[in-house]
């Protein structure tokens, strides 16, 4: 029956068929990847309370100086440092979505919560009109790898970091890219402000979430310059058919990128010019070749993994080792390796394709999304405590500020669904046009067929990653509403039952709602000569009265004492 429903042309599918094939396949994505979301009636988020915590309260920071109620390039944190946005993701493109949401009475969690679930919709329509619109891949292929992608094992073991779903702007990114691309010669004002709004987009998705961004630029690098190589009399065609619009073309998207890089650029200059990262911290997070299979606790191949000794038990690792660990399992799941290896050594057998445009096309798209992921794989891992990735550290700009490599393989994953979609459809194809008498080509059938349920299967995760609760963080922080008077900054006195970066960022969270400055903070770069992120250690108070001494802030300094919920001046 799968075979069978497989090989239906579908043109055959009535538009009824259509939709519920392409609804039904997101729902029940959604459902599994949200489940924890739904069944808790929209009360817990992804991720613990450290970095969840601090995603939303970027959000909301962002949100407020939309309003005018904050300083946008100042959050009110490492008080009186300022320009100190650029210390993490600014996660700008979200507010698309989140501040209409805000605007609506929803509170900043419930509000991005929704953020996410709606993005999700969004990368799971663009990649699949990707798919349908130019590679002519049929409703269940062009379902199959929306699916895979949208709803990623690597994306859900991974989603205690929030800022890592804008991967789910690519898909869109991608589609006006190759809309003006393909459109040039045909509708050139469509094409034209496709290229624009691609562009614009996509700088704005660097000061969205850089990783992201950043691996994303390098992979269009990587894929373009195999692309070209393998179809230059098809590219050379598209070129010279019309050089001027084509010129005209790049212009658009590069104008559209350059304005959307202005907020990027008056965001991080300031802590770029500040020094960069040392390759040391990359090394110590970086994979090395037996991580190609740690895709962390997966339902499929988890255990499997973790008895023949590719993944460690994390329960024994000490915390630090757990948080370097974490950074390690970001792989492309098993199934979806063998699909995207056996895509391209069907690729690479010229004699199986005809040398019209389209099909060199399609070959050269097979390639050059493969090469994507094997490049940035070897790129990123290390051997022998040293990695291919210095390169890309000490020569690309931005390359310096990478800590965590492993993490391109979120982007390795979207070219990775498009090179085996578009194989599957022309392999499938192929078979279609030969006897369905013949046992080897109804073995290669229900081949491929079980290959795209087992690659579906194996995205399904049975983790409990959603640990921060709507209902909880209300009344956690509801006993603090105003502040004294006299209290011009604060700093949060140590809570002994909680870790320190959950400390940090109750103070940060309660100066975002009183509207007055801490001086305590939490973040990706930490304000030179700031010694006070132990909360718990002997000196911290201590660290925290001349830190406001050396910074002229010890007028006005306030000492937070949450559990009693009251503010006393420090003199």
């Amino acid at each position: 029956m799968l075979t069978q429903l497989f090989t239906k042309n579908s043109h055959n599918f009535s538009s009824a068929t259509k939709y519920a094939i392409i609804i039904g396949g997101f729902v029940l994505g959604f459902a599994f990847f949200f489940r924890a979301q739904l069944l808790s009636k929209f009360d817990l988020l992804f991720g613990d309370r450290g970095d969840a915590r601090f995603v939303l309260f970027v959000h909301e920071h962002v949100f407020r100086a939309l309003l005018g109620r904050s300083d946008f390039l100042s959050p009110p944190y490492f008080y009186d440092v300022t320009r100190t946005l650029g210390f993490s993701d600014a996660l700008l493109l979200n507010q698309i979505i989140y501040a209409p949401i805000r605007g609506l009475g929803a509170d900043p969690y419930l509000a991005l919560l929704l953020t996410i679930m709606t993005l999700s919709i969004a990368s799971y329509g663009f990649l699949y009109g990707l798919l349908r619109r130019f590679g002519r891949v049929p409703v269940i292929i062009a379902v199959f790898a929306s699916f895979t992608f949208t709803f990623a094992n690597n994306l859900f073991v991974n989603a205690n970091h929030l800022q890592l779903f804008a991967i789910y702007y690519i898909p869109a990114v991608a589609y006006l890219s190759i809309l003006a691309i393909t459109e040039i010669h045909k509708q050139k004002t469509i094409s034209l402000i496709a290229a624009g709004i691609a562009g614009l987009l996509y700088g704005l998705l660097l000061a969205t979430e850089f990783y992201i961004a950043w691996f994303f630029g390098i992979s269009i690098i990587i894929f373009s310059l195999t692309f070209i190589g393998v179809s230059w009399r098809a590219a050379r065609a598209w070129f010279v058919a019309d050089p001027i619009r084509v010129g005209i073309l790049g212009f658009a998207f590069v104008d559209g990128f350059v304005f959307g890089l202005i907020p990027f650029t008056s965001i991080y200059v300031p802590v770029y010019l500040g020094g960069s990262r040392n390759f040391n911290e990359y090394l110590e997070t970086a994979p090395t070749f037996t991580d190609i299979a740690n895709v962390g606790l997966n339902f499929v191949w988890g255990n499997l993994f973790e008895k023949i000794g590719f993944l460690s038990h994390e329960q024994i690792l000490s915390s630090h080792e757990q948080i370097l660990s974490a950074e390690r399992r970001f792989a492309i799941t098993p199934t979806l390796q063998l699909l995207v290896l056996l895509s391209l050594l069907a690729a690479l057998r010229p004699q199986h394709w005809a040398l019209r445009n389209r099909n060199e096309l399609k070959r050269a798209s097979i390639i050059a999304g493969a090469t994507v992921y094997f490049a940035l794989f070897l790129f990123t891992i290390k051997i022998s405590e040293h990695s291919i990735f210095l390169i890309f550290f000490k020569f690309v700009p931005g390359g310096s500020a990478i800590r965590a490599g492993y993490r391109a393989m979120l982007v390795a994953n979207f070219f990775v669904v498009i090179s085996v979609a578009i194989a599957i459809t022309s392999i499938s194809s192929v078979l279609l046009r030969q006897s369905a008498a013949v046992q080897k080509v109804k073995l290669a059938r229900a081949s491929i067929v079980a290959l795209m349920v087992l690659a579906v299967v194996e995205q399904l995760n049975l983790t409990q990653g959603s640990l921060v609760s709507r209902t909880f963080e209300r009344s956690h922080l509801a006993n603090i509403s105003t502040a004294p008077p006299e209290c011009r900054c604060f700093y949060i006195a140590g809570e002994p039952t909680q870790p320190a970066t959950e400390v940090q960022l109750d103070a940060m969270l309660i100066a975002q709602r009183i509207g007055i400055p801490t001086i305590n903070g939490y973040s990706g770069v930490f304000p030179a000569k700031w010694e006070l992120y132990d909360t718990a250690a002997a000196n911290y108070e201590h660290n925290a009265w001349v830190w406001a001494v050396s910074h002229g802030i010890d007028v006005g300094l306030c000492r937070l004492d949450l559990a009693h919920g009251t503010f006393t001046e420090i003199h």
